[in-house]
């Protein structure tokens, strides 16, 4: 409308008004060039706005992923380290019962304790012997208690190496301690009873510690074998029968006798010290 009066305005027989037209015309075109230009880069700029748009929400399901991702790894990480919590707490609660079972007194070492007393051996204060002394005020049912104790000893060692004999079952019953010999070529056994009061000679009882010393003999040869196959010295010698090469039989005295208990008992002792030792190093383990 303003172009409209412009041309109005204009005298169309003057050079300068055709002029002024021309120029008009001129300005118009650039004009309308400029105003589509300007509409396609309006166009493309909302292309690129709505580009823009899509790639920020990209990247907010990716940092939204992200942010998931490491809630999941916190979470595993936090339960792993409760679980590495937990297992060190375990840990720690049964070196502390190892060690409160370590500074306990051993159960054989509070069990037994073998003894001199004058001139007979004994264990838990009972003394070891074959026959009465009236003199000494030793009579059978302490005899027979002594070598229940004992029996019970040897039963407890044999046990401690998790070892079964094939060749003797030890039955530590209180009034009658028997030991049993295995026949298992001829499937026969034969019962030996430590007890005075149930032997019927002083032949059968001295059979029945015979049978005792080869018992002791058998964990012997298991308890000297040490872990790194060297051989432990015990303080007495125990083969077969014999005790140092000495038989019950090669006894003439009671003092002999006597001597030969002791060595024994000693010897059984030394025992309960290695089952002692090895007990305490599967502990440590």
């Amino acid at each position: 409308k303003a172009f409209q009066r412009h041309v109005k305005s204009l005298s169309l027989d003057s050079n300068d008004g055709v002029e002024q037209l021309e120029f008009v015309a001129e300005e118009i075109k650039a004009a309308n060039e400029a105003y589509h230009s300007t509409f396609e880069e309006h166009l493309d700029l909302l292309n690129q706005k709505s580009c823009l748009v899509e790639r920020e929400n990209e990247a907010l399901r990716e940092v939204a992923e992200l942010f998931k991702t490491a809630q999941i790894f916190e979470t595993k990480d936090r339960l792993k380290r409760h679980e590495t919590s937990q297992g060190l707490n375990r840990t720690k609660k049964l070196l502390e019962e190892a060690n409160k079972q370590l500074r306990k007194p051993p159960a054989l070492r509070t069990l037994f304790h073998i003894s001199k007393m004058k001139e007979y051996t004994a264990i838990n204060n009972l003394r070891l012997a074959r026959e009465e002394n009236e003199m000494s005020h030793l009579f059978k049912n302490e005899i027979d208690s002594a070598w229940s104790q004992a029996t019970l000893l040897l039963s407890m060692l044999q046990n401690s190496t998790l070892i079964r004999s094939k060749k003797w079952r030890i039955i530590p019953l209180t009034n009658s301690p028997r030991i049993i010999s295995i026949d298992e070529s001829s499937h026969s056994t034969k019962t030996f009873q430590l007890s005075v009061e149930n032997s019927v000679s002083r032949k059968s009882f001295d059979e029945a510690v015979e049978a005792y010393v080869c018992c002791a003999a058998d964990l012997l040869a298991v308890f000297s074998r040490k872990a790194d196959g060297q051989l432990a010295v015990p303080p007495f010698e125990i083969s077969g029968k014999k005790i140092c090469g000495c038989g019950i039989e090669d006894l003439k005295t009671n003092k002999e006798w006597n001597t030969f208990v002791f060595k024994l008992m000693k010897t059984m002792e030394w025992m309960i010290n290695l089952a002692v030792e090895s007990l305490r190093m599967g502990l440590c383990k």
